[in-house]
């Protein structure tokens, strides 16, 4: 795997090829689905609550993606973690993990009462719409499973294929269009081995509600209660990690 070059500011940028002779492909990755929050606002479409030192707190999830990883080798592998990054005009920037595990998953702006499963098509989604402090007052509990942190605990046996939903914060806010569709996710196995795919997905032009749905999409459930009130705060992810 070719290295790459990392800035003060998080970005790294893709240095020219090397000469060196890469490794055997270990894994490969794939990922189904991206939603990205583009509105400039500290509240976003999804939102993780939480306990922390301020009390009951929510914190913006400005990307939701389900990921697929293929163990291409002969033996099992653990991975011990993995990481996500986006690219912007041609640099890297690294997001910053949300734990799924330890946090509720809300879906704001919910007025009807009930539950039922958001299945989530093949393809890049740019969430627009301004959330407001009326919809942190009509959230849904959402349940994103499988969780790809849940699915790692084990080690992946030989061509096994696992998949899970992974939630993350930006560093700067994806608001303009600079994002090209290249997304990387990065692998930490055991071994010490160190592996990096990159997917391109082109921006979903249908709704989430389409009927055409991919056949691998993770499922994202309703479980309720609905009308749940958040509190219009939101604090450092660090407290989470």
């Amino acid at each position: 795997m070719t290295p790459m070059s990392k800035s003060r500011t998080g970005e790294s940028t893709i240095p020219p090829p090397s000469n060196q002779a890469s490794p055997s492909k270990s894994f490969s990755t794939t990922i189904r689905t991206i939603a990205i929050y583009q509105e400039p606002s500290p509240m976003s479409l999804f939102m993780v609550g939480y306990t922390s030192s301020h009390g009951l707190t929510a914190s913006p999830v400005t990307c939701l993606a389900y990921i697929s990883i293929v163990n291409m080798q002969d033996v099992e592998s653990t991975i011990e973690s993995y990481s996500l990054a986006i690219n912007k005009s041609g640099k890297w920037e690294e997001l910053t993990p949300i734990p799924l595990n330890s946090t509720t998953v809300y879906m704001l702006g919910i007025t009807n009462f009930g539950t039922g499963v958001l299945k989530m098509p093949h393809g890049f989604y740019r969430l627009n719409g301004p959330m407001t402090l009326t919809d942190m007052s009509h959230a849904a509990v959402m349940n994103p499973y499988p969780r790809l942190e849940e699915e790692l605990r084990s080690p992946i046996r030989p061509h096994q294929t696992i998949s899970g939903w992974v939630a993350y914060d930006t560093n700067t806010h994806p608001a303009d269009r600079s994002l090209d569709g290249l997304f990387r996710v990065t692998l930490h196995d055991t071994s010490g081995f160190v592996f990096s795919d990159i997917s391109r997905l082109e921006s979903h032009k249908r709704a989430l509600n389409d009927k055409e749905l991919d056949t691998q999409s993770g499922l994202i459930g309703r479980v309720g209660p609905i009308a749940v009130t958040l509190p219009p705060q939101n604090v450092s992810l660090s407290e989470l990690l």
